[in-house]
């Protein structure tokens, strides 16, 4: 018998740590795209927040009693007209679409007597084929009716017996 054994040896490894510095290449490209990421992001964030800020001051310094010179009444109404705004927007729009319905709906009201006499014409040809159909149909029932009740009425007259 053959011993198929296998043997391996494991090398330690050694680390080499490079001493690169990690700092990334500052390209051209890389620095000016820092320059304007904040003057196109950052700064205009801060400047809205630093004015969003103020105007909250403004208006809770009269509320708590400081003589600030502005009227909170003012601020109040210019706030209620902005909520109102979207509000008056949506109803123009709907004002909008109600006077397209009322045009389109005196337009189909112009139109529909025309229409409407065709209409009552086919209605009146189908009720006259319908009323000739009819008529033809019960025709024959209506005749055998009529001479079974005419030999009834003989029979009852001769034998003399009424019902």
């Amino acid at each position: 018998m053959v011993n198929l054994e296998s043997h391996v040896k494991i090398i330690g490894m050694d680390t080499n740590i490079s001493n690169v510095d990690s700092e990334p290449i500052k390209y051209v490209s890389y620095l000016r795209h820092r320059r304007q990421s904040v003057w196109q992001i950052w700064i205009p964030v801060g400047v809205g927040s630093l004015l969003i800020l103020g105007a909250a001051v403004i208006m809770i310094l009269p509320v708590t009693g400081v003589d600030t010179g502005v009227d909170v009444s003012h601020w109040a109404d210019a706030s209620l007209i902005w909520m109102i705004l979207p509000l008056l927007f949506l109803a123009i729009v709907v004002t909008l679409f109600l006077i397209g319905l009322i045009i389109l709906t005196a337009k189909i009201l112009k139109l529909i007597p025309q229409y409407t006499v065709i209409g009552q014409h086919y209605a009146a040809l189908i009720s006259a084929t319908v009323q000739f159909w009819s008529k033809r149909i019960a025709k024959p029932l209506i005749v055998i009716k009529s001479h079974l009740a005419s030999m009834n009425a003989l029979f009852t007259s001769l034998l003399g017996r009424s019902k």
